[in-house]
């Protein structure tokens, strides 16, 4: 497939989500990506329902698309030498295994770079490779916890929530596909090879403002401000006529002529309000005249008046609103895919617009193992070979 990583080959390791992520990405973009999985299979093929025709979930399908797929049994001493054979020739290994798991393996970063200098090794794990907690389990549920996230969502009333997305599991994939990318160019530039890590923790940390900036200046743990944003007023959701709507007000004039619309100039004109300072000191009050006043009409009509004096809004869609919505169709956010066994499959799109990356020739998340035979046939091996491979169970 044509690309900008055309012709750089990565060996995936990864199961779950983040890992498969950031090299469904890299796949996209055109590397020849070879997912390496255990015998028994990623278990996310089975972390439904719902799931497809030959069994996978559609969790799998979101980060499985342009890759190949083999089975390699890594426990095995034959197995360990197949993938060292394959490693000799890559570009990128990429793995989310705890710290220490491929050193066990016989597979780890100082082996693999003896036998490939200029490969760049890609570790993704929850906490880090180093520290206390370096060797805990973790997924995505458990690091937006453990970050604080949780801590900052949803109200005073409700207690801490949990995020709809999976944002510890999709920051990771995205950190982890920029930090290769990064390596490559280096390595383009040098020559050299290098280790890179990602740690899940680090990355939820990362984006946890406004709210952290504002714990280190003044050491206050901010509350949970639901809805509403902890800083800038008016700026959250209120109940229309008819649904939930969005209002975001950020200049003096966009402040006006919000409140002209909704019928309370004295709050417009009033000099306090000018800035969000002022603004936040009467939050209860302001948010108080927006939810009377709001109630009045329907949403639809609050969304037409508010375009013509460029005050920021947005209905609050469900998923159904969002598959419809004519920008996003026109985006091309939602592409289908056909799948040898399921038919067409809709699936997200890269968010990206690369020159060069074509969603025509995608190829659909492999069967498990689909491609052992013909990779195992590229590196050299007969066919007498790799029959006594799969008769050993070393590969499947």
């Amino acid at each position: 497939m044509d690309g900008p990583l055309k012709d750089y080959k990565i060996l995936d390791l990864t199961m779950y989500l983040a890992g498969p992520l950031a090299s469904m990405y890299l796949g996209d973009l055109g590397a020849d990506v070879i997912k390496v999985e255990p015998p028994v299979g990623d278990q996310l093929r089975k972390a439904g329902p719902p799931f497809y025709e030959g069994g996978d979930s559609a969790y799998y399908m979101a980060g499985g698309r342009n890759k190949r797929c083999m089975c390699i049994d890594l426990k095995t001493d034959a197995g360990r030498e197949l993938f060292l054979k394959l490693a000799a020739d890559a570009d990128v290994v990429l793995e989310n295994f705890r710290p220490g798991v491929m050193e066990k393996l016989g597979i780890g970063y100082e082996v693999l770079k003896k036998i490939n200098p200029e490969m760049i090794y890609a570790g993704l794990s929850g906490f880090g490779e180093t520290g206390p907690h370096r060797e805990l389990p973790a997924f995505d549920h458990i690091l937006q916890a453990y970050s604080g996230w949780m801590s900052i969502t949803g109200t005073e009333e409700s207690g801490p929530l949990r995020p709809g997305p999976s944002i510890a599991d999709l920051l990771g994939g995205i950190h982890t596909g920029y930090a290769i990318t990064l390596a490559l160019l280096h390595r383009e530039r040098t020559g050299k090879g290098q280790k890179v890590t990602v740690s899940l923790l680090d990355g939820m940390v990362s984006t946890l403002f406004p709210q952290i900036l504002s714990f280190l200046a003044d050491g206050e743990i901010p509350k949970r401000a639901g809805n509403m944003h902890p800083i800038i007023v008016p700026f959250g959701s209120f109940e229309t006529a008819d649904g939930l709507m969005n209002v975001a007000v950020g200049t003096v004039p966009q402040w006006r002529a919000l409140c002209d619309e909704l019928g309370a100039p004295e709050f417009g004109d009033n000099e306090e309000y000018h800035t969000n300072e002022g603004r936040s000191k009467h939050r209860d009050e302001i948010h108080g005249m927006m939810t009377k006043a709001l109630a009045k009409k329907p949403r639809a009509q609050w969304l037409e008046l508010f375009a013509k004096y460029d005050i920021p809004c947005a209905p609050v869609n469900d998923l159904r609103d969002v598959y419809e919505d004519p920008q996003v169709q026109h985006n091309n956010m939602f592409i289908e895919m056909d799948h040898p066994l399921a038919g067409k499959v809709k699936v997200l799109n890269n968010p990206l617009r690369v020159q060069q990356m074509s969603p025509n020739e995608w190829t659909p998340p492999p069967a498990r193992g689909e491609n052992t035979r013909d990779i195992l046939g590229e590196y050299g091996l007969s066919g007498e070979e790799i029959d006594a491979l799969y008769d050993k169970k070393i590969v499947a």
